[in-house]
């Protein structure tokens, strides 16, 4: 259950702060928040701290989320921006699954820095061993965290494969304008000789 009121937070905080960014930034803020009326409606009437009659909304967070599928094309996550975007998710997960651990495993005497340190080892697959999860929530967590890295792996691994493609199509296609470019010539000077 605490899992649950944590992620309830964690999700509101998340969605509360990208609207109080997004009214910040905008140059013309009514307009954004007309525009975003589902985005700024969600997050006003379901906060954790809301009446229960309210917490029925929170399934609208869900729509927003949505949204997010468009950002998510394999074409944007092998960009260099998308690669920044993955290893920002990494250094959140490590930091926020690290001391979410250390609170968890109490009985362990772990600080949050022994979390994170904890974490770190765990997303890279290293998992030196000095700190062994007891908890069904530990665990959880622990699986998450083993998830965020190995994706993040397979990612780095994508993005350097699509670089290599990358460059060999457009070595090609120099290849390609040069030829067309010379079957041009020969043509021409066939035309000429005759």
């Amino acid at each position: 259950m605490a899992i649950a009121v944590v992620l309830n937070w964690g999700a509101w905080l998340t969605f509360a702060l990208e609207v109080i960014v997004m009214v910040w930034v905008s140059p013309r803020k009514w307009t954004w928040i007309r525009t975003h009326a589902l985005d700024v409606t969600v997050t006003l009437l379901t906060p954790p701290f809301a009446p229960a009659a309210l917490q029925a909304g929170r399934f609208f967070r869900v729509a927003r989320l949505l949204r997010l599928v468009r950002a998510f094309s394999l074409r944007s996550l092998l960009s260099l921006d998308g690669m920044r975007y993955a290893a920002l998710i990494v250094v959140g997960t490590v930091v926020v699954g690290g001391a979410t651990v250390a609170n968890i495993e109490t009985d362990q005497g772990m600080t949050t820095w022994d979390g994170i340190w904890w974490a770190a080892t765990t997303v890279t697959t290293v998992g030196y061993g000095d700190f062994k999860v007891q908890t069904d929530a530990g665990r959880i967590t622990a699986m998450m965290i083993m998830l965020v890295g190995i994706g993040f792996v397979a990612m780095l691994t994508a993005f350097i494969a699509d670089r290599f493609i990358q460059g060999q199509q457009e070595t090609q296609a120099r290849e390609d304008e040069i030829l067309f470019q010379l079957q041009a010539i020969t043509r021409r000077l066939d035309e000429l000789e005759r």
